[in-house]
C-alpha cells in the first residue's frame, strides 16, 4: 500500500481500513453495524468522523467543502422530492425512502469528492480513495469466503474494482498490474455474476493497452522503445500465456464442484448465448428487456417523476399512467440504473442528464491524447453496461460512493493521469504558464 500510495501515513491507512470495514464493505452492512435486522451506517460515519477529526482537527473544513458543493445540494433536493412523491404515490415507507436516499446521496458525495479534490487536494485524496477501494475489496473477499461460501452470488463493489484498475493503470508497475488482474478475475468468478467477468476483461484490456504505450513512445517524430519496460512485459507475457490455462482449468473445476455455481455461471451463459445467437431476444431471456421496453413504449407516462419505489416492488407502473407490468422475482429499482432514474426522477431529468454525461466524455476524448481517451472509453463501457443492468449504484452505499467517484473521473476535463502523476502534471502546467508569461512580457 505504501509503495502505491506513499502520500499516506500509517495512521491514515489504518483510518481508511476502518472506514472501508464499517461503511464500504458487506462486513459492515451485513454484520458489524446491523442491529435489529437493520443497517445503521450513520453510527459508523459518526465514529469515523470523531476519530478522524481528533487526529486531524482541520478535517471538518474538508468535509464541509464536499458537502456544500452543488452536486450534493442538488442531490439532496432531488432526493427530498423523490422521497415525498414515493410516500404519496407509491406507498413507500419513511424507512424505505430514507434507505434509498442515503445510498443516492453517497453517489453524490463520491462525485463531489473527486470534483473538489482533483483540483485542490490532489494526489493524496486519490490515494485515500485507492486505499478505501482496496480495503473494500479485501474485506468483501474475506466476508464472502467466511459467510457466503455456499451462496451462488456474492457481493463485490464493481466500481471499487474500477477505481483500483484506473489507479494501477497510471501508477502501478507491470507486475503489480499482473497481480491485480489475476486477483480481479478470481473475485469476478467468485462473485457468481457473469457480467463481472466481462467487465474484468474490459478493465484488463485497459491496463494492457496502457502498458503497451509505456513500451512504445513517440519522441521527436520517432518511435522509441523502453528496453526495461519491454523486458518486464515479455516476462509478464510468458507468465500470462502459461498461467492462463492453469487458471481457467482451476476456475472451471471450482465451478463444477457446486451445481448452483455451474447453473449461475455456465448454464445461464450458454442458454443466453444460444438465445441471442438465434435472435430470440425477449423478456423470457432477461426480464430487464421487458422492463426497459415498457419504459420506452410508454415514455409519456414516465416523463415526470414518480418518486421512489419500494425495493421489494416487482412491478413497473406510473402514477401518470394506468398500465402495470409485474415480474416474478425482479425488482425494477434493483435491476437497472436507467430504470431507477426514469421511474423515480422522470425521463425529463434522467434522459438529458445521461446524454450530457456522454457528451462530456466525447468532448474530453476528442481533446485528450490516445491513452486518456481509450481508458476513458473503456471505463465508460463498464459504467454503461452496469447502468442498464443493475440499480445497485443508487441503492447500495458502497457501490453508490465508488460509482459517483468513477463517474466524476470519467467526465472530468482533467486528464486521468491524475491517478498516477498529479504532481508532475501540476509542475508542467506551472512551467507552461511561466513560459507564457515570459513570452508575453517579451
Amino acid at each position: 500500500m505504501r509503495n502505491l500510495a506513499p502520500e499516506l501515513k500509517w495512521n491514515e491507512i489504518a483510518l481508511c481500513m476502518l472506514a472501508s470495514l464499517l461503511l464500504l464493505s458487506p462486513a459492515g452492512s451485513n454484520l458489524i453495524l446491523v442491529f435489529g435486522g437493520n443497517y445503521y451506517p450513520e453510527l459508523g460515519v459518526i465514529f469515523i468522523y470523531l476519530v478522524s477529526t481528533a487526529i486531524y482537527p482541520g478535517l471538518g473544513k474538508k468535509v464541509l467543502a464536499v458537502v456544500r458543493t452543488p452536486y450534493v445540494l442538488l442531490g439532496f433536493g432531488f432526493v427530498f422530492i423523490a422521497a415525498f412523491l414515493g410516500f404519496v404515490n407509491n406507498d413507500v415507507s419513511p424507512a424505505e425512502a430514507y434507505g434509498i436516499s442515503r445510498s443516492f446521496m453517497a453517489c453524490c458525495i463520491g462525485f463531489s469528492v473527486f470534483r473538489v479534490y482533483s483540483r485542490s487536494g490532489g494526489k493524496k485524496t486519490l490515494s485515500v480513495i485507492f486505499a478505501l477501494a482496496t480495503f473494500t475489496i479485501i474485506f468483501s473477499f474475506l466476508y464472502n469466503v467466511a459467510f457466503l461460501s455456499a451462496e451462488p452470488k456474492r457481493p463485490y463493489s464493481l466500481f471499487a474494482i474500477v477505481v483500483i484498475s484506473v489507479f494501477l493503470t497510471f501508477r502501478g508497475s507491470v507486475f503489480q498490474k499482473l497481480i491485480w488482474m489475476v486477483f480481479m478475475f478470481i473475485i469476478s468468478v467468485h462473485s457468481g455474476f457473469r457480467a463481472y467477468i466481462g467487465y474484468s476483461a474490459v478493465l484488463a484490456l485497459m491496463m494492457v493497452f496502457s502498458t503497451a504505450l509505456d513500451v512504445i513512445r513517440i519522441k521527436s517524430g520517432r518511435l522509441v522503445f523502453s528496453v526495461s519496460r519491454l523486458a518486464q512485459v515479455a516476462t509478464v507475457s510468458v507468465v500470462f500465456i502459461f498461467g492462463t490455462p492453469v487458471f481457467v482449468a482451476g476456475a472451471y473445476q471450482w465451478i463444477m464442484q457446486d451445481e448452483s455455481r455451474y447453473h449461475q455461471l455456465i448454464y445461464k451463459f450458454e442458454e443466453q448465448y444460444g438465445e441471442y445467437k438465434d435472435g430470440n431476444v425477449d423478456g423470457k431471456l432477461d426480464p430487464r428487456i421487458d422492463m426497459n421496453n415498457f419504459i420506452f413504449s410508454r415514455f409519456l407516462d414516465f416523463i415526470l417523476p414518480n418518486g421512489f419505489y419500494n425495493r421489494s416492488d416487482y412491478s413497473i407502473h406510473s402514477v401518470w399512467g394506468t398500465e402495470r407490468i409485474s415480474f416474478d422475482a425482479s425488482s425494477p429499482t434493483r435491476d437497472g440504473g436507467f430504470l431507477f432514474m426514469s421511474m423515480s426522477f422522470g425521463l425529463l431529468l434522467s434522459a438529458p442528464l445521461m446524454l450530457f454525461m456522454y457528451f462530456k466524455i466525447l468532448v474530453v476524448c476528442i481533446k485528450n491524447g490516445i491513452r486518456d481517451s481509450v481508458v476513458r472509453i473503456l471505463i465508460s463501457a463498464v459504467l454503461t453496461g452496469y447502468y442498464f443492468t443493475s440499480g445497485a449504484m443508487f441503492t447500495v452505499i458502497d457501490m453508490a460512493f465508488y460509482f459517483g467517484f468513477a463517474l466524476a473521473a470519467v467526465t472530468s476535463v482533467r486528464p486521468l493521469a491524475h491517478f498516477g502523476n498529479l504532481g508532475m502534471i501540476r509542475n508542467n502546467e506551472r512551467h507552461r504558464l511561466h513560459l507564457g508569461q515570459l513570452r508575453s512580457h517579451a
